[in-house]
């Protein structure tokens, strides 16, 4: 992985001092990520870094982020709400949906809507007389041998090919100010160079344009460094093409969510039972992965156990449902009632999407920054 932060070694030498279940995320971990990003993304002319406020909307965290010199992407008037609470700025917006209310809070926050339907446009257009405005665009690109990279099948962004659309920006004679792409994961550097040549060939079709927003989904490509580089060089030369054929810069957003927090949280639980059942131990722990990693994917990094002997293990939740797992094979030191373990990633997509089977709250959040422990603050 490109990007891995250490683990804190307060993590791996003592158990946390703080109540269990919780999440935990390491200070220096964002501080190193976030570094890491904006290095790997200078190169680019006029780029901004912002964070998709959907994978985590725990404020203390924005505002680290916020402090870093991240923009947001919003996608509801509730996401919205904390990132002007926080003070993060820029903040720019695409949804599937936009309600009026959400239209009318961006619009008095001078923020510009990335429309990502005709529908809505025809809906929004004349009722708030728009001139200027922002799309989402579906790129004709057949990725149909992956289940992580969407083009041409994707249900979101407008098909600027369309008759549809060409006749109704005929008739509207709209100014499109920003220019929205987001392709589920850009898994390496061709995915990039297909995308990039894309959007390369129709920006002259934006006379108007000021911003190229192209997303995030950055996670399965900075698992490889060399992709990395290739990637934002491709995207360099190709900014640099159309910068020069509208004679000024155009402003370039990036907007990750998982790549930037996920590898900087733990999850702390402990272990409530603990029975060895045809041939494998079976541990449930006081939190639930049903509840919680829906899209995480965690490892166990630390026990805090002090067995000699090993034994497979399956590590589950604390629902009634069958497959709430956290890992189904595990070769390690014996787990017993009341150890404590830590997993990660789950800085990302964890809080911000979890359900709540048998009304199991949230766990208690927490940042870990030298080496003390400090309230997150209750979640919303």
């Amino acid at each position: 992985m490109s990007i891995h932060p250490k683990i804190p070694k307060i993590l791996l030498e003592r158990e946390p001092s703080i109540s269990s279940p919780a999440i935990i995320y390491d200070y220096n971990s964002i501080v190193s990520t976030v570094l890491k990003i904006k290095n790997d993304i200078d190169i680019i002319p006029n780029v901004e870094l912002c964070f998709a406020i959907k994978a985590n909307r725990n404020r203390n965290i924005l505002k680290i982020l916020s402090d870093l010199g991240l923009g947001a992407d919003v996608a509801s008037i509730h996401e919205l709400n904390i990132a002007k609470e926080v003070g993060i700025n820029p903040i720019y917006s695409t949804s599937p949906v936009y309600s009026e209310e959400f239209l009318e809070e961006l619009f008095r926050s001078d923020i510009t809507p990335d429309f990502n339907s005709l529908s809505q446009l025809g809906k929004y257009v004349n009722k708030y007389n728009l001139n200027e405005i922002g799309i989402r665009i579906k790129v004709p690109l057949n990725l149909s041998n992956s289940d992580i990279t969407y083009g041409e099948k994707s249900r979101f962004g407008i098909d600027i090919d369309s008759t549809d659309y060409i006749e109704y920006m005929r008739d509207k004679n709209l100014k499109i100010k920003q220019i929205h792409f987001h392709l589920g994961e850009l898994q390496n550097s061709s995915v990039i160079k297909n995308v990039m040549e894309y959007i390369t060939l129709i920006s002259n079709r934006f006379q108007d344009l000021e911003v190229i927003n192209i997303g995030g989904g950055l996670t399965y490509l900075y698992s490889d460094e060399t992709e990395v580089k290739k990637s934002w060089e491709t995207v360099k030369e190709n900014i640099l093409l159309i910068n020069k054929g509208f004679n000024r810069e155009i402003k370039v957003v990036i907007e990750p969510g998982m790549l930037v927090l996920a590898m900087s949280g733990y999850l702390y639980s402990k272990v409530q039972s603990s029975d060895f059942v045809n041939n494998k131990r079976i541990v449930t722990l006081d939190c639930s992965a049903w509840n919680l990693t829906h899209w995480a994917y965690p490892v166990l990094v630390q026990s805090y156990s002090d067995s000699i002997n090993a034994e497979e293990h399956t590590i589950a939740g604390n629902t009634c449902y069958e497959n709430d797992i956290f890992i189904s094979s595990e070769n390690h030191r014996i787990l017993k009632i009341n150890d404590g373990l830590l997993m990660t990633p789950v800085g990302a997509y964890v809080a911000s999407m979890a359900r709540s089977m048998h009304g199991y709250p949230l766990p208690n959040e927490w940042i870990l920054k030298d080496d003390n422990f400090i309230k997150a603050g209750d979640y919303l």
